[in-house]
């Protein structure tokens, strides 16, 4: 059984935001965030309509930016801030972790855009040390 291209690609996607994820929230494993950006790359250069290219930049920068700011539940207890109900903490310090994430996410989908367009060019490749 063969997977459409369509899924193919966000496996790829999904595979580069882990490994990225990986490489950022642990730093030993660091050389593994810009493996995961060369995942991403190569699926964008394989998708062919601009909607999926945004939907992979914003799968990416969702996994990535949440990865990237994870430090924010160390702010937990909020008791610093006379919250004292547990619960409300949680949820305040969640709410806050996923509209920062989403902003980062909907951050990388608008990046992605150019980059897709400039993907199409006849050699990418010479356009790596100017980005």
């Amino acid at each position: 059984m063969t997977l459409r291209p369509a899924m193919q690609n966000f496996l790829l996607v999904l595979c580069g935001s882990l490994v990225s994820t990986a490489g950022i929230i642990v730093p030993w494993l660091w050389w593994l965030a810009p493996l995961g950006l060369a995942f991403f790359f190569a699926a964008l250069a394989r998708v062919e309509k601009l909607r999926a290219a945004i939907a992979a930049g914003l799968i990416f920068g969702f996994a990535t930016g949440g990865a990237g700011i994870i430090w924010f539940f160390d702010t937990l207890p909020l008791d610093w801030l006379f919250i004292h109900d547990p619960i409300v903490q949680v949820i305040s310090v969640t709410m806050t972790w996923a509209y920062i994430t989403l902003a980062l996410g909907t951050a990388v989908a608008l990046g992605s855009v150019p980059l897709w367009y400039l993907l199409r060019l006849p050699y990418p490749f010479l356009l790596v040390p100017f980005i």
